[in-house]
C-alpha cells in the first residue's frame, strides 16, 4: 500500500554490471503491464524496491542513477532536470556505504514527488518537478535502460 493505493509486484530482477550482481530490484504498480511506456505513464503511485547484493558506495550509486537518467531524457530536457538530478547524488552521498543486504527504495508519488529511502529512512527532501517521476522510471524502463535484461524482468508481468 502506497498513498492509499494497493500496489502489486509487476516484475523483479537483478542489476548486473561486468557479470557482478549489484542489486535486486522490484517494480510495484497499481496494475500489471508488460509495456514500458505504459508502466511509466500509468497514473497513481509507483514504487521501486532494492536490496544491495554487494557493498555499494552511496555517491557512486547516485552518480550511476544520474547517468542512467541522462541517457533517457528527451533531447533538450537535460537543462530543465539538471538541478533535480544533481539532488540524487547528494541524497545517496548521505549514506557513504550501502551494505550487502541493505534495502533502499524510491517512492514515486503524483503531486508529491519522488521520495528516496535508505534502510527505511527518508533521505533528503522529495523532488517535485514536472515529469521527474517518469524520468526516474526511465533509468530502468526507458529506451536506453541501464540493464536490458533487468528491464525485461521488471516488465515480466508477474504481479504477485
Amino acid at each position: 500500500m502506497l498513498d492509499n493505493v494497493q500496489l502489486a509486484r509487476n516484475g523483479e530482477g537483478v542489476r548486473k554490471r561486468f557479470g557482478m550482481e549489484i542489486y535486486e530490484m522490484a517494480l510495484y504498480l497499481s496494475s500489471a503491464t508488460t509495456d514500458a511506456r505504459q508502466a511509466i505513464a500509468l497514473p497513481g503511485p509507483k514504487q521501486l524496491r532494492f536490496v544491495a547484493k554487494r557493498r555499494l558506495v552511496g555517491g557512486m550509486l547516485g552518480t550511476a542513477l544520474l547517468n542512467g537518467m541522462r541517457k533517457n531524457l528527451p533531447v533538450g530536457q537535460e537543462a530543465f532536470y539538471l538541478p533535480y538530478i544533481g539532488e540524487i547524488v547528494k541524497i545517496f552521498k548521505t549514506e557513504p556505504d550501502i551494505r550487502e543486504g541493505q534495502t533502499f527504495r524510491i517512492d514515486l508519488l503524483p503531486d508529491r514527488g519522488t521520495h528516496f529511502y535508505i534502510a527505511d529512512q527518508l533521505k533528503g527532501k522529495p523532488i517535485q518537478a514536472s515529469g521527474f517521476n517518469e524520468a526516474v522510471l526511465a533509468i530502468w524502463l526507458g529506451r536506453r535502460p541501464v540493464d536490458a535484461d533487468l528491464k525485461r524482468n521488471l516488465l515480466a508481468g508477474v504481479a504477485k
